[in-house]
């Protein structure tokens, strides 16, 4: 309970927590589902809605101004095995790990998900 899975982002040296768009008529759980299984190759199940996070940001490749709505999930994983590859994501390498949540700090993190970060040590960091 004291490791959270992230993706490490190796162009910026930050991490981001799976996830994603949702596609058209497509849950949000089903999304999370997809979205875990294509970054990082796991199943899960998804146990409990943590945190909820609007952002706004510009994304300098495509040159857009994003309106983002952030839902963060505690899952459990059905499956263990990491997929060893690497993920490229537009510009970035993507590599998933399990990270200690004792060792994260919000600066770790992508844009403003590093507020979740708080809230991820007052529950599980050991």
């Amino acid at each position: 309970a004291g490791k959270v899975l992230l993706v490490h982002n190796e162009t910026t040296n930050k991490f981001s927590f799976p996830g994603g768009g949702i596609n058209l008529g497509e849950s949000l759980h089903k999304a999370l589902h997809r979205e875990v299984h294509e970054e990082v190759g796991i199943e899960i199940i998804i146990q409990e809605f943590l945190h909820f996070e609007e952002a706004f940001f510009y994304y300098n490749p495509t040159d857009e101004a994003m309106h983002t709505f952030k839902f963060f999930f505690r899952c459990t994983p059905i499956t263990l095995e990491l997929s060893t590859e690497k993920v490229l994501d537009e510009d970035a390498i993507l590599i998933s790990e399990w990270v200690e949540i004792s060792s994260l700090q919000p600066g770790d993190f992508q844009g403003t998900t590093g507020t979740v970060v708080p809230l991820l040590k007052a529950k599980w960091a050991k």
